[in-house]
């Protein structure tokens, strides 16, 4: 039994003993290991750096945690990384505020953004359902953080609730398509809502629920949810190049998978977005080995014999890496890893045989469903990393994980976000960017916490303990707050999104940020 198996990680703060010690320490303590990811990044801090090179090692993670970040953005907008990668017993602090500290900082940063940049006229019931029922899912997470305890049923409502969601939707689409026959105005454009599930939350099984939502008298405005720029998953635009004839030599399928950077970009950019783009090559190059591209605004659907043989060949290998059990043996003889390769290599030869270099075949979209898969192993393995990494700096620098996840892992992940719908707002569809700011954490809570957790449950049977403190219930009454401001000021000010109300949110959060910097320091201690 180690000397430090009942310890704390972050005890070490309370002794003043050398490098090797400490060393020691992270790497026998039992709170200090990992479940998940492949670095233990203490070990890495306080074991290759001496205790006075710390900061070097913090800044090493800082520089790794931003391209991991970068990586899970390429890779697809995370529905809840905190979540996928939190769903353990002991301290789901991190899990529950980063999708707390996101859900505040989209209801106000981001929504203020928008309506200061373009004030606007919204959409009236569709916004407000998604308002309700992000309150509501709001408050389910709070009644688990004040319970203490999370077990099976608490999880499964958060499932419930948002089948409750999605027959609401469904019903008030069939009403409304019901009014608009009556009144002799049907519709002939495809039916894409960002509403629903995550806008633009690509290559995830949202996708599979997008659902127009008409409000009647409303039509202008729900054309911008009907934009199917802004709905395509994010894989199929992954920065490839639009050859004249996709797939038909092996040069272009090596200048397609080698060479994720155009050209034309390349020239028209500036020294920072270059720097952009040279940091995101090699995640897209892995990416382009492993995943197979399907993308309808690309010639012949992206389909490249070449490149679809290497994503056969390679992808199995990298899903039994990524899940760890590259090293076990079927019947305790065969290793799962020689599985993996035989299928690989039996799929490139089907490839190879039975396609064409310049027909895509039928089955092509089954391609998208195996990219799918694959693109879930990624988006799960870079989770865990930069997790991990945030677990390491909240050790390091003795802040809670609840302070991280509502600050660094928040933002992280939120500032796709921020991005996309500042510039969907620019362009002239502020109700899409305003929609994608309730729809989409409304689902990375309901379903982030939901999913993982029921698992989790599952296989702890009697649920398991969650610590929980003040600051998260802080978290929870902000959470409240903006959502509560924009039920009641919009309805009175007729839904319009004004800049004096965009000043008002902007400056909720910075109370709120305020707020937590002192719960966090201990000036504000009421427990």
């Amino acid at each position: 039994m180690s000397l430090f198996e009942d310890a704390q990680c972050r005890d070490y703060h309370q002794y003043d003993f050398n490098s090797s010690w400490i060393c020691n320490f992270m790497k026998t303590t039992e709170d200090c290991q990992i479940d998940d990811g492949f670095v233990n990044y203490l070990v890495f801090a306080y074991c290759s750096f001496n205790l006075n090179m710390t900061w070097f090692a913090v800044m090493i993670l800082a520089v790794w945690l931003i391209f991991l970040f970068m990586s899970l953005g390429v890779t697809a907008d995370t529905f809840s990384i905190a979540a996928v990668g939190n769903a353990k017993g002991g301290d789901a602090g991190l899990a529950f505020g980063a999708l707390m500290g996101a859900g505040v900082f989209i209801s106000t940063i981001i929504v203020g953004t928008i309506c200061f940049i373009r004030p606007f006229y919204s959409v009236q019931r569709p916004l407000l359902r998604d308002i309700i029922f992000f309150l509501l899912s709001g408050f389910w997470l709070f009644v688990v953080i004040w319970d203490g305890k999370i077990v099976l049923w608490e999880t499964l409502g958060f499932l419930f609730l948002y089948l409750f969601y999605i027959f609401v939707v469904l019903t008030g689409r069939f009403v409304n398509q019901r009014i608009k026959l009556k009144r002799g105005i049907v519709s002939t454009k495809n039916d894409f809502s960002s509403e629903a599930i995550i806008q633009r939350k690509e290559s995830m099984p949202k996708s599979l629920v997008n659902i127009q939502d008409d409000a009647e008298n409303e039509n202008e405005a729900e054309e911008e949810y009907e934009n199917e720029e802004l709905t395509r998953p994010l894989l199929s635009r992954t920065h490839i190049e639009e050859l004249p004839e996709i797939g038909f030599s092996v040069k272009d399928a090596v200048k397609m998978t080698f060479i994720p950077i155009e050209k034309s970009e390349w020239e028209e950019s500036n020294w920072f977005f270059k720097f952009i783009m040279v940091l995101k090559a090699p995640i897209i190059v892995l990416l382009k080995l492993t995943i197979p591209l399907v993308d309808y605004d690309g010639p012949n659907h992206n389909w490249n014999k070449i490149t679809t043989m290497i994503n056969f060949t390679l992808a199995p290998l990298f899903i039994v890496f990524a899940t760890k059990i590259i090293n076990y043996k079927l019947f305790d003889a065969i290793p799962i890893w020689s599985v993996a390769l035989t299928i690989g290599l039996i799929g490139a030869a089907l490839v190879w045989f039975y396609t064409d270099f310049y027909e895509r075949p039928k089955y092509h979209l089954v391609l998208a469903y195996f990219g799918f898969i694959v693109s879930v192993v990624w988006i799960y393995s870079i989770a865990n990393e930069i997790v991990n990494i945030l677990t390491a700096f909240g050790v390091i620098l003795n802040i809670s994980n609840t302070i991280l996840g509502l600050t660094f892992l928040a933002w992280g992940n939120s500032m796709s976000d921020l991005i996309a719908d500042v510039f969907s707002a620019r362009k002239g569809f502020p109700n899409m960017a305003i929609s994608a700011c309730f729809g989409g954490p409304l689902f990375n809570i309901l379903m982030g916490i939901g999913i993982p957790f029921t698992i989790k449950c599952i296989q702890t049977p009697g649920g398991f303990i969650i610590k929980h403190n003040f600051l998260q219930y802080f978290l929870a009454l902000f959470l409240a707050i903006s959502l509560c401001s924009s039920l009641i000021f919009l309805p009175l000010n007729n839904f319009f999104f004004s800049r004096r109300y965009a000043l008002y949110l902007i400056t909720v959060y910075a109370v709120f940020i305020i707020g937590c910097v002192l719960i966090e320091s201990g000036v504000i201690n009421p427990m």
